[in-house]
Parts: C-alpha cells; sequence; structure tokens
C-alpha cells in the first residue's frame, strides 16, 4: 500500500511540470517531464475517481504536459493526425472501445462461481481515455518535437537519464530491490522476480525489472549513437558513457534485451542510416505480423523452447510458460475476434474448481487482441509502427543519423511488445517525434525547424 508521501509526490508533479515549461523549451520540457515522471514518480500507486481511469504516474504526466504546453506556450496539440492513415489509426484506436462495451454486455459464466460481469455505458469513459491519453502524448511529440535538433535532444536525454538512473539501479543490485520500499512504503511486484543469477536485478520505481532494463539498454543505444556521430573532441567522454552504461545493461540481467544490444551495436556502430531504417522495417513488420504467425501450425515453438534449453535451462521454462499461455488467450480470443472481450478480465480463462484466474498475460499483442479484437491490435500497433514505416519506404536518400537511431530504438521497444508488455510513455514520445518523417531536403527540413514560428493551430 503506497504510504502518504507517493500521493504528495503525484499530487505535486503537475506544478513540476508546468514549471519545466516555464523554465525550458517547450520540446525540451516534454522530453523531461515524460523522462522524469516515467524514471522517479511511484508505480502502482494511483487516484481513482469514479466513472474515469485512475490517475496514476502516467496519466498525471501526460494531463499535465498538454495543459502546461497549451498554458504557458499557447500550443494545442491535437490528438488526430492530418495523413490519412494516421487519422484512421487514431479514431479506430479511440472508438473501437466503443464496440468492444457494446458487444460485451452479457456476463461471462464461471461454472458454479459468480459469473463475470458485463460492461456497460459507465464503462465507456474509463475505456476510451485510456486510449485518449496515449493519443495526447502522440500529439504532443509530433506538435514539439519536429526539428532535428530535437530528435538529438531526445537521443542526449535518454542518455543521460539512463547515467543518472544508473546510480539507484546499482544501489538496488548491490543491496536488493527496496528504493520504492523505502521511499513510497510498497514493493510494486513479485520480489522472487528480481532475484536472478545468484543475486539482484533492479526495479527501482518501474513496474517490473523487465521496463528497467529496456530503459537502460535504451539509453546505451543512444549513447552509441551519439559516440559514432560526435567530433574528436566530444567523443571520449561518450565512449566512456558507452562503456558505463553496458555494463550496467548487463548488471540488469535480462537475456531478452542483451540479445537486443548484441545484434544492434553493429547496426547502429558500422550500418549506413538507410540501412539502419530497414532493419527498423524488418522488427516492426515482424510484430505486426507475429499475431497471425503465432496462431499458425507452423510456428515453431518447440524449436524455440530446445533454443532456449540450450542457452539458459531456466530461460526455456519461462519461454515454454509464456508460450503455452499465449496458447489459451488466443484460442479464447479467438471466440471473440473482431471486438473482444473488454475488461473486468474477461479476456482471460478461470479455474473450473476455484474461479480463480488460470492464464497469464505477457505481451502487450495479446492483451489488445483479447480485450479489443484485431482492430484493437491493429490501430494500437499501427499507429506505434507507422512513423517507421513511413520512413523505411520512402525514396529519399536523405536520413537523419539521429531518426534512424531513435527508429531502431522504437522498432526494438515494439518488437519486444511481443514477450512483454513494456508499452510506456517513452515509447509514445519516440513514436510521435518520429511521427513527420524524414524530410526529402534541408529546404522541406528548414520549413519545419520551428513550429512556434508557424501560425499556431490545433492539429485535426
Amino acid at each position: 500500500m503506497p504510504n502518504l508521501f507517493a500521493y504528495i509526490v503525484l499530487l505535486l508533479w503537475p506544478l513540476v511540470v508546468w514549471t519545466l515549461f516555464q523554465k525550458l523549451p517547450p520540446g525540451r520540457a516534454l522530453i523531461w517531464a515524460v523522462l522524469s515522471g516515467y524514471m522517479w514518480l511511484p508505480p502502482v500507486a494511483n487516484f481513482d475517481p469514479p466513472v474515469l481511469p485512475p490517475f496514476d504516474k502516467n496519466t498525471l504526466t501526460v494531463l499535465s504536459c498538454w495543459l502546461a504546453a497549451w498554458g504557458v506556450t499557447g500550443v494545442r496539440a491535437g490528438l488526430i493526425p492530418k495523413d490519412l492513415t494516421g487519422r484512421l489509426l487514431a479514431l479506430l484506436y479511440l472508438f473501437w472501445p466503443v464496440v468492444t462495451v457494446f458487444a460485451n454486455s452479457e456476463p461471462v459464466p464461471r461454472g458454479r462461481f459468480e459469473p463475470i460481469p458485463g460492461m456497460s455505458y459507465p464503462d465507456l469513459p474509463s475505456m476510451i481515455f485510456e486510449q485518449f491519453y496515449a493519443l495526447m502524448l502522440l500529439g504532443l511529440a509530433r506538435q514539439l518535437l519536429t526539428r532535428r535538433e530535437d530528435l538529438t535532444a531526445l537521443l542526449q536525454a535518454l542518455m543521460v537519464a539512463g547515467l543518472v538512473y544508473s546510480l539507484p539501479m546499482l544501489v538496488e543490485v548491490v543491496l536488493s530491490p527496496q528504493l520504492n520500499t523505502w521511499i513510497y512504503g510498497f514493493f510494486q511486484h513479485d520480489f522472487g522476480q528480481m532475484m536472478r543469477q545468484g543475486g539482484f536485478r533492479p526495479i527501482v520505481f518501474m513496474p517490473h525489472g523487465l521496463w528497467v532494463a529496456l530503459f537502460a539498454a535504451s539509453a546505451l543505444w543512444a549513447a552509441l549513437a551519439l559516440t559514432r556521430h560526435a567530433s574528436d573532441r566530444e567523443r571520449p567522454f561518450l565512449m566512456g558513457c558507452t562503456l558505463w552504461l553496458m555494463i550496467v545493461l548487463i548488471l540488469c540481467k535480462s537475456l531478452g534485451v542483451l540479445i537486443f544490444s548484441a545484434l544492434l551495436f553493429p547496426a547502429i556502430w558500422l550500418l549506413s542510416p538507410r540501412m539502419q531504417l530497414r532493419i527498423a522495417l524488418v522488427l516492426v513488420v515482424v510484430a505486426l505480423c507475429y499475431p497471425v504467425f503465432r496462431s499458425s501450425a507452423a510456428f515453431p515453438a518447440d524449436w524455440l523452447i530446445e533454443t532456449a534449453a540450450r542457452i539458459e535451462p531456466e530461460r526455456a521454462l519461462s519461454l515454454e510458460f509464456r508460450l503455452v499461455n499465449e496458447t489459451i488467450l488466443l484460442d479464447r480470443a479467438g471466440l471473440q475476434p473482431l471486438t473482444g472481450w473488454g475488461g473486468y478480465g474477461r479476456n482471460m480463462t478461470f479455474s473450473v474448481w476455484d474461479g480463480r484466474v488460470e492464464s497469464v498475460t505477457d505481451g502487450r499483442w495479446i492483451i489488445m487482441l483479447g480485450m479489443f479484437g484485431w482492430p484493437g491490435f491493429l490501430a494500437e500497433f499501427g499507429l506505434l509502427a507507422l512513423p517507421v514505416l513511413r520512413a523505411a519506404l520512402r525514396k529519399t536518400t536523405d536520413a537523419w543519423p539521429v531518426f534512424t537511431a531513435l527508429a531502431l530504438i522504437l522498432a526494438v521497444n515494439i518488437f519486444d511488445l511481443l514477450p512483454n508488455a513494456t508499452l510506456t510513455t517513452l515509447t509514445w514520445l519516440i513514436a510521435g517525434a518520429l511521427w513527420a518523417g524524414v524530410p526529402a531536403s534541408e529546404e522541406e527540413s528548414q520549413k519545419i525547424r520551428d513550429p512556434f514560428q508557424r501560425e499556431k493551430r490545433t492539429l485535426i
């Protein structure tokens, strides 16, 4: 149970965000507000008003940024993109929960136990607002992070944030994951999952150690990209930052993220921006097609488990557990593939013996597929993947190195949504920053150089 200090911090956070927008340029303020809220605010703790979704550290940060951007700079970032594909995906993402609610009014029976309740009109605001906040942050990033300098600032902020966060991470590696308990009065997950290889992996103020590992990896990839394109005077310092972040990532003890890093290192350091975009394209296409492939009989589940067992037997057991649960949840989602099952855990399966939930949802894709059906999955993953898809498929030869580095980071995060539910405010921030794509020429780049010199208007 969170202590009083956790709720005080949440209450005061909008004032901190407002101050950031007063002291910093709008793009920098948005970057640091999102990063700081994600890094330091208490997880799980929230204010839960009736009808509306809970106000936790993510929703409070996004709402505070939107209000501060409007109140301080006069910029009202719209929810709906201007291009046709983005507009359709955003409208589908925002309003498909209405269809889901109307299609799930009947309770779900659980044998002799009390049924799972059906969905009704009061559930609509809560479900729609969950999508609303994501689109709000996407719109803010689209409006405020349009310049090449903004993308560079985002990469630099990722690196600096990783360096700063490495200190509490090391504290938890040595002393055990206790910072959230010491400061906010509770532990946010299963402590046993933070024990690995005879020691501990850090969780700090994030939902799980996997979130921390992906964050540390993103900081490392950002540092590597900055090192490659730095001047001779700056490169030694940045190389030292990269080596330090590499050590920190190893201490996170996450095999999947380490494999990603081993694959991305040569891509970021050696390949051209155009080739990096192609790799990002492959990753997002695989993520979009995975549910179809996973549903087919050709999916090599046994081979994957055997391969993992040769690397680390413990990881093979974890992978097998995930795949078994994916199969169960896919069968459940297949009963309502268009509308999904909605909330209240209706997308889960339950034990006939005690009525408890017997399936585990790990990947974000299976959560969206089970709750909102194929349209809901395609809308969310499509919105995240669209900036990478558009940039990779453009015929221009001009690709910003900072853009391609961020595209790789976003693509890996999208790919990681297959085994995990690591969709965060940082994911939406990067997607929004990449939304404009790569300018075809320096002349086009200058046209979007400063959004505040153009006519201020709402993007609709």
